[in-house]
């Protein structure tokens, strides 16, 4: 996945095909646009807050006077089939080009990726899920693959169990939701929705919650710093950790330490 904040002028573009899907949040102002996909004509204007879905391999022309500002991501067909595999019978997911349509699930998602990546310290897992969320809701809704949707339970007991272990036992490091998932032998999309039903909560929210309670643990020692107990948990330093365990606990881990360590 790869996401972009344009702020462009005037340009024009000729006969171009994308490599990978393209899902465009229009910002700021409509946009005036004389432009094709796949030789139809496309709407003349798009709206601030619409969403356009250029699908790879579609021949695109565009030109406009006057420019914009909107976000890009781009996500490869390669990601979209390891997340959408199962739903789709392991056929190669066709997506249909949508040109400034209102879509306000595909709106927030985006915005909360581009919050993500603004965000020094944003957590991976999180952004993971996101882009999960999204490449299975343009098949979900924009697909032309004919196979009906097959929806999915909670996870399966042996494999939330092996799942846990494994969180725990690499708490301090990068996860990513296809790691998790490889363990849990799901596509990333089944077993975020799985995990979600078995626990009541987000796979991205379950680990910031198991690390936050592996830090009170390791404040509890007052031999190790605040730094060393980010690092022992998988946040990016002091501050990481002290945003976090603020939010949840209503108070730094220095002020925590000092109230709960005698």
């Amino acid at each position: 996945m790869r996401l972009e904040h344009h702020r462009i002028g005037e340009f024009k573009q000729t006969g171009f095909s994308l490599v990978n899907h393209c899902v465009v949040l229009q910002l700021a102002q409509p946009i005036e646009l004389d432009w094709e996909v796949d030789g139809r004509p496309a709407p003349p204007i798009i709206s601030v807050g619409a969403v356009s879905l250029l699908p790879a391999g579609i021949p695109v022309t565009s030109r406009s006077r006057h420019g914009g500002e909107f976000i890009s991501v781009s996500l490869t067909p390669q990601f979209l089939l390891s997340v959408v595999g199962s739903m789709t019978g392991g056929a190669v997911p066709e997506i249909a080009p949508q040109l400034g349509v209102a879509d306000d699930f595909v709106r927030a998602l985006i915005l909360q990726l581009r919050h993500e990546a603004e965000d020094r310290a944003g957590n991976r897992l999180y952004a993971e899920t996101l882009a999960t969320s999204l490449a299975s809701h343009l098949v979900r809704h924009y697909s032309r693959v004919p196979e009906p949707w097959r929806d999915s339970g909670g996870l399966p007991r042996p494999a939330l169990r092996r799942v846990i272990e494994f969180i725990n036992d690499k708490l301090q490091d990068p996860l990513t939701l296809k790691d998790l998932a490889q363990i849990a032998g799901q596509s990333p999309w089944h077993f975020a929705r799985g995990f979600k039903l078995a626990t009541g909560i987000a796979p991205h929210a379950f680990v910031l919650r198991l690390r936050l309670h592996r830090a009170q643990d390791l404040l509890r020692c007052r031999e190790l710093t605040l730094a060393e107990v980010a690092v022992a948990t998988g946040f990016c330093d002091a501050s990481h950790l002290a945003r976090h365990f603020r939010r949840t606990f209503g108070r730094a881990p220095a002020a925590w330490r000092r109230e709960w360590v005698r």
